[in-house]
């Protein structure tokens, strides 16, 4: 998506601005446009956009007034009550992707597998399939996160 907007530069994403809410210009209209409200940017607050793309931590999205941006119930309670954890990720780098030759076994292609050893989870890539078994592949072979 990201290469699809950026040579627009109508459309470039802007990087290191703090938005200070979001909200839809009429709430009732399921097709209503949006706007948003960015500090010390007053530019931006005559604008209106067909679609918002917010890549912004929970964390920190909670921090953005989105009263007007006519979020349901379920939606305004995953920000409330998602939080973060500490996690860990290793990823390997095979010269082949053993994972995936019929020839050894019958091929893990994406997905997950469990085990009682130290990695606990293992992912498997779901990119890359066309890819050849002999080629050079990245496995997930480690994935565990820790809740307080």
């Amino acid at each position: 998506m990201y290469q699809r907007i950026r040579d627009n530069p109508a459309h470039r994403p802007k990087y290191n601005h703090r938005v200070d809410s979001i909200s839809m210009v009429t709430p009732d209209e399921p097709t209503s446009l949006m706007k948003i409200t960015v500090r010390d940017y007053p530019e931006f607050n005559s604008k209106l956009y067909s679609h918002v793309i917010s890549t912004i931590p929970f964390s920190c999205l909670r921090c953005v007034d989105l009263t007007g941006s006519n979020l349901d119930y379920k939606q305004k309670a995953a920000l409330r009550c998602l939080n973060y954890g500490a996690g860990v990720k290793v990823g390997i780098k095979f010269k082949t992707r053993w994972w995936q030759d019929k020839e050894l076994f019958p091929p893990q292609v994406g997905g997950v597998s469990s085990t009682d050893r130290q990695s606990r989870v293992v992912v498997y890539p779901s990119y890359g399939l066309e890819d050849h078994p002999t080629d050079p592949g990245v496995l997930i072979a480690a994935y565990n996160w820790f809740v307080s």
